[in-house]
């Protein structure tokens, strides 16, 4: 930012009149992974980020709350950890690249960061590698692929008092639909579950018709595999 004062300088100093945004407007465009071919641009609005940090979740953040951004930017997990802090007037602590596990511990313990979101693969290797640099985390949040169901049994038995929460959500659903407190998992679970909707959600199981499904039933994807059942 530093080479750039003399083009800010430019600009008004004065915030923007309130009348000039609505919740529709848009606030940024994410692109998907890919994974169905190619990928494509997805348009959130100011509306989707207020349900995702303002609305009543399991997270509860306050004021008193450090999160962590670990999340690059064109990543929408980035979306929760930037506007979860700012929109709750809690403190954000940047990840210096590039990614490193005894520098994130460190970071964890001197900024004392309250609220972490992982994704999958980087949750399962710190269980595995150094489980006790989460300790002092109030509030853990895995997601963007399936949880093992082992690595979530190990912290749920060696990390007790702290809050570990699956969240599931596509891109265009603005990061996360589903969010589940996971407290205790069954010996012979081999699952995670993504629990219910995030407030202001509604979220269906469709088949291959694209049909709902009754309680107790499969959905399936679009791609016509298997996917998640309903509960109760």
């Amino acid at each position: 930012m530093d080479t750039q004062w003399p083009a800010i300088a430019r600009h008004a100093s004065e915030g923007p009149p309130p009348d000039r945004a609505d919740a529709d407007n848009l606030a940024y465009v994410i692109y998907t992974s890919g994974s169905t071919g190619r990928p494509k641009g997805v348009s959130i609005v100011h509306r989707n980020i207020v349900r995702l940090i303002k609305g009543e979740n399991p997270a509860a953040l306050t004021s008193e709350d450090v999160l962590l951004q670990l999340a690059p930017l064109a990543f929408d997990a980035s979306t929760f950890e930037i506007w979860g802090a700012l929109l709750n007037g809690a403190r954000l602590v940047l990840y210096p690249d590039p990614l490193d596990l005894s520098r994130l511990r460190q970071l964890l313990e001197r900024a004392r960061v309250s609220v972490l979101w992982l994704t999958a693969g980087l949750f399962h290797r710190m269980v595995e590698d150094d489980l006790p640099a989460l300790g002092a985390v109030r509030t853990l949040l895995a997601g963007g692929d399936a949880l093992s169901a082992p690595h979530v049994r190990q912290v749920i038995e060696q990390l007790s008092g702290r809050q570990l929460i699956n969240g599931y959500g596509p891109t265009e659903c603005t990061t996360f639909s589903t969010w589940q407190v996971v407290t205790a998992l069954e010996a012979q679970a081999t699952t995670v579950p993504i629990g219910k909707p995030l407030a202001n959600t509604r979220c269906h199981v469709l088949d291959e018709n694209q049909e709902l499904v009754p309680i107790g039933w499969w959905g399936s994807c679009t791609s016509g595999v298997r996917g998640w059942r309903v509960g109760i």
